[in-house]
C-alpha cells in the first residue's frame, strides 16, 4: 500500500549539511546509495548514521523503507517503531508503520483494543521531555496557586476557587501522561522480524516450542539471556524467543 509513495518519501527528508558534520554526511552518502540502487550498502550506512542522534531518527525510518521495498514486513515494522521513539509525531513514519503491518495478516488476530489506540495516539503527541515540561508548568501553578489559597485563608478556608481545582485537575493529568511516557519508553520490546518464529519454552533451540509468533508482532521483554530475550505476550502468554528472530525496539 503506498509503497513507491514512501519509497520516494525517503529523498525528501535529507536533513541540512556541513561539510564538517560527519554523521550527516554519512547520511547523504547513504541517500545516495539508495538513489543508485545500491541498497545493502545504503542498508550499511543508515545503521551507521542511526548510531548518531541527530540522523538516528531519519536513519531507522529509512532502513524500515527500504525493509518495506524488500518486502520484509517484520523488520520494517521493527525500525519504524525505533525511528517513533525519537520522532513520535512523525505522520510519514506512523503511515509507513500501518503501511508494513497491513501486509501482515496474521497480525490482524493482535490488533489494538479501541483504548490502546487512543493510548498509543496520546503518548505519540510529544517526547518524554515535553510531557515533563507540561507536568513542571502544570505542577508550579498548582502549587503556587495553592499557597496563595492557603495564605490569604488561614483563618477561613472556604471553598476552593475553580482555578485552583482546574490546575489541579491539570496536575494530576500532566502527572498521568507523563508516568505513561516514562513506562512506555523505557519498557524493554522487541519486534518479531522472522516470517514465522517459535516461542520457546526455554533460552535453547532445543527446548520446546509453546507457540508459533508470526512477524511485525511487539512483544515486552521479562528478561534476556545471551542469545535469547523472555517475553510476555498480550494475552500472556511467557515463554523465549532467539535474538535472530527478534528486534530491539524500546527501552535499548
Amino acid at each position: 500500500m503506498h509503497l513507491k509513495k514512501l519509497a520516494l518519501f525517503i529523498l525528501l527528508i535529507l536533513p541540512e549539511v556541513t561539510i564538517a558534520d560527519d554523521p550527516s554526511q554519512i547520511f547523504n552518502q547513504a541517500v545516495r546509495e539508495f538513489q543508485s540502487g545500491n541498497l545493502t550498502r545504503s542498508v550499511e550506512l543508515f545503521k551507521s548514521a542511526a548510531d548518531q542522534p541527530r540522523t538516528r531518527a531519519q536513519s531507522y525510518y529509512n532502513l524500515g523503507i527500504i525493509a518495506l521495498r524488500q518486502k520484509q514486513f517484520g523488520l520494517a515494522a521493527a525500525y519504524l517503531r525505533k525511528g517513533l521513539n525519537f520522532q513520535p509525531r512523525d505522520p510519514q513514519g506512523r503511515m509507513a508503520l500501518r503501511s508494513a503491518l497491513e501486509q501482515i495478516p496474521e497480525a490482524a488476530r493482535y490488533a489494538e483494543s479501541n483504548w490502546g489506540i487512543f493510548r498509543k495516539l496520546v503518548l505519540s503527541q510529544g517526547t518524554l521531555r515535553e510531557f515533563l515540561i507540561v507536568l513542571f508548568f502544570a505542577m508550579t501553578w498548582f502549587l503556587f496557586n495553592l499557597y496563595k489559597f492557603l495564605q490569604s485563608h488561614k483563618d477561613n478556608p472556604g471553598a476552593w476557587p475553580s482555578l485552583l481545582i482546574v490546575w489541579g485537575i491539570l496536575f494530576v493529568l500532566s502527572l498521568g501522561l507523563a508516568t505513561s511516557k516514562l513506562v512506555d519508553q523505557t519498557t524493554r520490546r522487541v519486534t518479531i522480524v522472522a516470517p514465522s518464529s517459535a516461542l520457546k519454552s526455554g533460552p535453547d533451540s532445543t527446548t520446546a516450542d509453546i507457540a508459533r509468533v508470526t512477524e511485525g508482532l511487539e512483544f515486552a521483554v521479562i528478561e534476556t539471556q545471551p542469545g535469547w530475550f523472555q517475553v510476555r505476550s498480550k494475552d500472556g502468554s511467557i515463554g523465549w524467543v532467539s535474538e535472530n528472530q527478534a528486534i530491539l525496539t524500546t527501552g535499548f
